[in-house]
């Protein structure tokens, strides 16, 4: 095991460090003066520039990535007796929240290179129970959608796309959020926006963004800002039962004030992952993951898979002599048909899956965010080139 500390950056270089300055404390400020600390008018604009920026029919926002996903779940009808197929290699709110909705999660492997969910795999997984598909566009890049929405045409099946980690995504010249039934997309602070909790669902169903609404704000019919406007009062009805899933605000000023600077984070970090490209490329035993040319990649995380019989660590040990040196590092992720609950629950083993097994042990995502200068990607390099030659 290496435990040599040598030279990394000066300081402790976070995984992730997130972004705000005087635009978002004016729009939380102007929140506070307004009285509207709960769902109102900030929200219905931070759903409204989202849907203009996405270029869906409805955008409703949500306390959490992770609700978004059971109500669009419930929203299509799914539950009990259901199965629902999706990836091992996701964060456990996507199978958590499938089994919350009633359904059965159906685990099937990833692809070699990209490790996304693989196409032929979801095929073979269909059964009669089979009721929807929930791809996870891992890193900022997107799902074989087309292999995606064939399977699920043949079956009549539903599309719920994890896009946690794509905003910027595209599939072709298809924006994620315009595709599936309903995608899904997260706030949370390490994310390419952040409002530190957070999410939004899109569709381009009207109809359906409508439902969704109501449901998160406990089946009622109207927004409390809008009954207890200066328009006059206006009753709510309890449509059905629902949720307190809710955005609020507070939330989505922090939003409204991280929306106009999406684009340039977004090129700032495509030229630090240039950056990495360059410095980590011909390192043996090293391999970025691969950007496909599939449509636009977001640059969410920069993920290197190491080989441990070339660098004769494992990866573990690796992360540690990064961190030791300074670098910051995280897991996306240790997959979800390794962790205790799933294996026991389904009696899952790791040789069921052995390309997510693979990603698993030997995955590890590298600082990526606009905070970042090109001299702390050379400086993260250099660890790991240290790192190859221990």
């Amino acid at each position: 095991m290496i435990t040599t500390k040598r030279s990394g950056p000066r300081e402790f270089l976070p995984f992730h460090k997130p972004s705000f300055g005087p635009e978002e404390l004016a729009q939380v400020a102007e929140a506070l003066e307004s009285g509207w600390l709960t769902r109102g008018p900030k929200t219905q604009q931070f759903e409204d520039e989202f849907r203009d920026y996405i270029g869906c029919e409805g955008a409703v926002g949500v306390n959490s990535a992770t609700a978004g996903l059971h109500l669009a779940l419930v929203c299509l009808g799914i539950g009990d007796g259901d199965e629902v197929i999706t990836t091992p290699i996701t964060y456990c709110a996507t199978p958590n929240e499938i089994e919350h909705a009633g359904a059965t999660p159906i685990f099937v492997d990833v692809d070699p290179e990209t490790y996304l969910i693989d196409p032929k795999a979801v095929e073979a997984a269909v059964t009669s129970r089979t009721r929807a598909i929930m791809p996870v566009h891992l890193y900022g890049q997107s799902c074989d959608m087309d292999a995606l929405l064939e399977i699920a045409k043949k079956h009549d099946l539903k599309i719920v796309e994890d896009a946690a980690h794509a905003i910027e995504t595209t599939w072709g010249d298809r924006k994620i959020g315009t595709i599936g039934d309903f995608t899904v997309f997260s706030f949370y602070p390490t994310k390419n926006i952040s409002t530190g909790e957070g999410g939004m669902m899109t569709t381009m169903d009207a109809a359906l963004a409508e439902r969704a609404k109501s449901l998160s704000m406990h089946g009622n019919s109207k927004d409390a800002w809008k009954r207890y406007g200066s328009e006059g009062f206006a009753h709510y009805s309890l449509v059905e039962r629902g949720y307190k899933y809710h955005m609020f605000d507070l939330l989505a000023a922090l939003g409204l004030g991280q929306m106009p600077k999406l684009e340039g984070w977004w090129q700032h970090r495509k030229e630090l992952w240039a950056l990495y490209d360059e410095a980590l490329r011909g390192i043996p035993g090293v391999r970025p993951i691969p950007i496909k040319p599939w449509g636009r990649h977001a640059h969410h995380l920069y993920v290197i898979e190491i080989d441990p019989s070339v660098l004769h660590v494992s990866r573990d040990e690796a992360m540690n002599y990064l961190q030791q040196n300074n670098v910051g590092v995280g897991i996306h992720y240790y997959g979800m048909h390794l962790q205790p609950y799933y294996t026991q629950r389904y009696g899952l083993r790791p040789e069921q899956f052995p390309n997510a097994t693979r990603a698993s042990e030997q995955m590890l995502s590298l600082p990526l965010y606009p905070r970042m200068t090109a001299a702390d990607v050379e400086a993260v390099s250099e660890v790991v080139r240290m790192l190859a030659k221990a």
